[in-house]
């Protein structure tokens, strides 16, 4: 049970060392600035970095895209057991996205 206690209380530790709440030495720094000018764009570059390019309405549909993707094969496979065709997520989606 020491050695419990131990892991326990050094996993504690190093947990509160990461986390920004308890290290007052090294803060967070807001990158995105939420309600200055130009917050969208700075969301977007920190959260999406590798797949923005300035275009965050192509950003956004994309991501909009996967999710609904995600959401459709979840429905599918709840309701209609594992989905063997991908295909038919994407006749969903093209139906979804036109109305």
């Amino acid at each position: 049970m020491d050695n419990w206690k131990l892991l326990q209380s050094k996993l504690k530790e190093k947990l509160r060392q990461n986390s920004d709440v308890f290290n007052m030495d090294n803060p967070a720094v807001d990158k995105v600035r939420l309600g200055e000018a130009g917050w969208k764009e700075r969301y977007y570059e920190q959260k999406f970095s590798e797949n923005f390019h300035g275009e965050i309405d192509d950003l956004r549909r994309d991501i909009v895209q996967k999710y609904t993707e995600g959401l459709c094969w979840i429905m599918h496979y709840y309701y209609e057991g594992v989905c063997s065709c991908i295909g038919s997520i994407h006749i969903i989606m093209h139906h979804l996205l036109q109305t």
